[in-house]
């Protein structure tokens, strides 16, 4: 080949559609890692800090919040300072609020029997355990039926949602 001859591509053209598939919306949260190997750190930190660096008036309590506050913070920066984390919707959930309801009751009656080791507490949670797993059963059958049928047409996300 020489330098002059002309490429063997061809140009491709097509139009794309108007309304793109809107992505999941993911937020955005800022929160820190403190782990129990850092206590020993912060606390270091706090004692090196020298919490109140001028004098303040005792009759200003604002101000010794405010000096407070702002020692601790950056004590606390410098052994766990802040990171973002992704927090994406969730909502494709077959837990709805009052199966989230049913949830928390299952549980209060779980750690009421584990207080009082009462045989009536037992009973009373085997039986609502029962009612609760078997609809949680039908509801986790209905969702994913209800989105596999969704996604027939899309084999990609049908096969991430099976798998």
């Amino acid at each position: 080949m020489s330098a002059l001859t002309l490429s063997d591509h061809c140009s491709v053209s097509f139009s794309l559609p108007n309304t793109p598939k809107s992505l999941s919306s993911t937020t955005i949260r800022r929160r820190r890692t403190l782990n129990s190997s850092d206590i020993e750190k912060l606390i270091a930190g706090i004692q090196e800090a020298g919490l109140f660096t001028h004098p303040i008036n005792p009759n200003e309590p604002n101000a010794i919040v405010d000096a407070l506050n702002s020692a601790l913070l950056s004590a606390l920066d410098a052994v766990a300072p802040l990171r973002p984390q992704r927090l994406r919707p969730h909502s494709d959930t077959f837990l709805f609020p009052k199966k989230l309801q049913k949830r928390r009751q299952k549980r209060k009656l779980e750690k009421r029997f584990k207080r009082t080791h009462e045989p009536t507490d037992l009973q009373a949670f085997k039986n609502f355990l029962k009612l609760y797993n078997r609809k949680l059963k039908s509801l986790k059958a209905s969702f994913f039926s209800r989105k596999l049928t969704d996604l027939l047409t899309e084999p990609k996300q049908l096969h991430k949602t099976i798998n």
